[in-house]
C-alpha cells in the first residue's frame, strides 16, 4: 500500500511562520510514501513544523496535528495551518488503460 502527498488550497500566509510552513509543504507535495515509512513521514513533518514555530517566536506559535478521513479513515490531513491544506492520500491501486486500441482506432482514421 501506498500513499501520496498533495497539497490544495494555498492562500497568502498571513505571518512569517504560515510562509515557512507553506514552503515546507510546497516542498513535500505529490510524493509517494510507502505504508511504512507513513508514520515517521507525519512526525518528521510535525517536528520541523515545531521547529519552525521555535524559530519565529514572535508569531503565534502553529498547534499541528493529523486527522483522519475519507473511505474508512484511510486518509490523513494536517490541521492547524491556515494557508494551506496537506493531505495524505492513500493509493488504492494504479490504473492502467490500453491505450493500443485507442492508437490503431486513430491509424485507421488516418489512412
Amino acid at each position: 500500500m501506498k500513499y501520496l502527498t498533495i497539497v490544495a488550497n494555498v492562500r497568502v500566509p498571513s505571518s512569517e511562520v504560515e510562509r515557512s510552513i507553506q514552503e515546507l509543504l510546497l516542498q513535500n507535495d505529490r510524493k509517494l510514501l510507502d505504508a511504512g515509512s507513513v508514520q515517521t513521514f507525519k512526525e518528521n513533518l510535525i517536528a520541523h513544523i515545531n521547529f519552525i514555530c521555535q524559530e519565529n517566536r514572535r508569531c503565534r506559535p502553529r498547534i499541528v496535528s493529523w486527522f483522519r478521513f475519507g473511505d474508512l479513515n484511510r486518509d490523513f490531513g494536517l490541521s492547524g495551518v491556515r494557508s494551506i491544506n496537506f493531505s495524505l492520500y492513500e493509493i488504492k491501486g494504479i490504473a492502467e488503460f490500453n491505450l493500443d486500441k485507442k492508437q490503431e482506432n486513430d491509424k485507421q482514421k488516418t489512412s
